[in-house]
């Protein structure tokens, strides 16, 4: 692996060193983001100074700082980083121990290396561009062939209005048992994907996420023999304003885009 890529690796371990988890004391609340917790704060910090200091030149997007629409760039030029500080920060100001760290880089050359940090349970999922492990251990997306039998975690951000309520209404009802065996919702995008990745859960979807909430467990899956498909934009270019996934086993992720094929 290459400068970038063992440093991304090394860099997610090193948060759970520098950051206290106990905090859980919230910054702000808006209804079309949810919780910005003071953790969400120190770790984005902890991560852009840490990234900055060894690579200065390289373009930092983050869900906490830097917009995709604050920079006018030909992506292809620069190495781009792309953090979520902490993918879940509703369940970590509640004190639910289900969120995690993710990082990302898109190197030049298209190179690209994600990993996914669970700091409740030590677990790093990690991909170098070509196979994706967990704790340094080779990991592969579920073998579930029938609809019937699988496991699928859905969500839509803030369905505190009538439009995104209805949108996860609608999500249930296209798949709700017997369509599927269970439905979870554990509203951390980046483990969701990344417990697709590694076979925890047969699919994930939500038409509303984001770039952050994404790219790395995208490209987990990926390399761990699975699907996804980007309801909006292209996961290849950070810039395209990407919304929305869904992402499964190989095996039942033409069904879940037969089911969803008018989501938006």
């Amino acid at each position: 692996m290459n400068k970038r890529k063992l440093f991304l690796q090394r860099l997610l371990l090193l948060i759970e060193k520098n950051i206290n988890y106990k905090q859980n004391k919230f910054r702000s609340y808006k209804p079309n983001k949810g919780y910005t917790s003071e953790l969400d704060i120190k770790v984005n910090n902890f991560l852009f100074k840490s990234i900055k200091e060894y690579f200065p030149n390289d373009t930092i997007i983050s869900e906490e700082s830097l917009k995709i629409n604050e920079i006018q760039k030909d992506y292809s030029e620069y190495n781009i980083w792309i953090i979520d500080p902490i993918c879940g920060t509703t369940n970590q100001v509640r004190q639910i121990p289900i969120f995690a760290n993710s990082v990302s880089i898109l190197q030049k050359n298209n190179d690209i290396a994600a990993g996914i940090y669970d700091v409740n349970r030590s677990e790093l999922f990690f991909t170098d561009g070509k196979r994706t492990t967990l704790n340094g251990k080779k990991v592969n997306t579920s073998k579930v062939k029938k609809l019937g039998d699988a496991v699928i975690s859905i969500n839509c951000n803030q369905s505190s209005n009538k439009i995104n309520r209805n949108k996860i209404e609608n999500l249930i009802k296209k798949i709700a048992p017997p369509i599927t065996r269970r439905i979870k919702i554990f509203e951390s995008a980046n483990l969701e994907m990344a417990y697709v990745a590694s076979g925890r859960i047969d699919a994930y979807i939500n038409p509303d996420d984001k770039l952050w909430d994404i790219f790395a467990g995208a490209h987990l899956i990926k390399n761990s023999g699975g699907r996804h498909y980007i309801i909006k934009g292209s996961i290849r270019n950070p810039f395209s304003s990407i919304k929305g996934v869904i992402a499964s086993n190989k095996y039942i992720h033409g069904k879940l885009l037969d089911i969803f094929s008018n989501i938006k």
